[in-house]
């Protein structure tokens, strides 16, 4: 299995901080996608697929993304992560000191900008 399939398949599988722990800084950073997933080597869903979509048109926070398509934010945490590990996403600069959360949702990974 290529390094880029694993990475991803252990976004998707790890469990993300419940979200009542998670800061909201990280809930309101803006974020979008530099580059379409390689779907077709990796291991995916409709969801992926549709959230996705909406990364490359615009950036989004983790809340509006919930709020669009009324999924669970445990799910769209795991793309994100996925993204994060990947190098996928491209992070909005902060505008308070408060939005300065990045990186993946999961303890012990470094974040990236």
């Amino acid at each position: 299995m290529p390094l880029e399939g694993f990475l991803w398949l252990v976004a998707q599988e790890a469990e993300p901080e419940p979200p009542a722990t998670i800061s909201s800084a990280i809930f309101q950073r803006k974020f979008k996608l530099q580059r379409w997933p390689s779907f077709r080597r990796l291991e995916h869903n409709s969801m992926h697929m549709v959230l996705s979509g909406q990364l490359m048109k615009q950036p989004a926070t983790i809340q509006e993304l919930c709020s669009r398509m009324d999924w669970s934010p445990h799910e769209v945490l795991k793309l994100y992560n996925s993204a994060c590990m990947r190098d996928l996403l491209q992070l909005e600069k902060a505008t308070t000191v408060a939005a300065l959360g990045t990186g993946p949702i999961a303890t012990g990974i470094a974040a990236r900008e």
